[in-house]
C-alpha cells in the first residue's frame, strides 16, 4: 500500500513538472509567432546553439509539445492504475 501511494506521489510531481514545461513551450511559441519570418533564431542543442529559421524552430516546439502531451497522458494512465491498486488494497 505504501509503495502504491509513493508511486502516486511521484507521478503527481512528474505531471506538475510536465505542465510547467508545456506552459513554457506555449509562451515561447506565442512570442516567436509575433516575430517576422526573416528573424534569425538560435535553437539550443545540448551546450550549443544552432542558427535556424523560425519555421524549423516552431516545428521543433510543436514536436516537443506533442511528445510531452503524450507523456502526460501516459502518466495519467499510470496514476489511475496506481489509484486502482490502492483501492483494491
Amino acid at each position: 500500500m505504501l509503495e502504491a501511494s509513493e508511486r502516486n506521489q511521484i507521478i503527481d510531481s512528474q505531471l506538475e513538472l510536465l505542465k510547467q514545461v508545456l506552459y513554457n513551450l506555449k509562451i515561447t511559441e506565442q512570442e516567436f509567432s509575433k516575430l517576422p519570418p526573416e528573424t534569425r533564431t538560435y535553437e539550443p542543442v545540448g551546450r550549443m546553439f544552432l542558427l535556424t529559421d523560425i519555421d524549423k524552430f516552431m516545428n521543433s516546439l510543436k514536436s516537443q509539445q506533442t511528445q510531452l502531451t503524450a507523456r502526460a497522458s501516459e502518466l495519467e494512465h499510470h496514476k489511475k492504475t496506481a489509484e486502482n491498486a490502492l483501492k483494491k488494497e
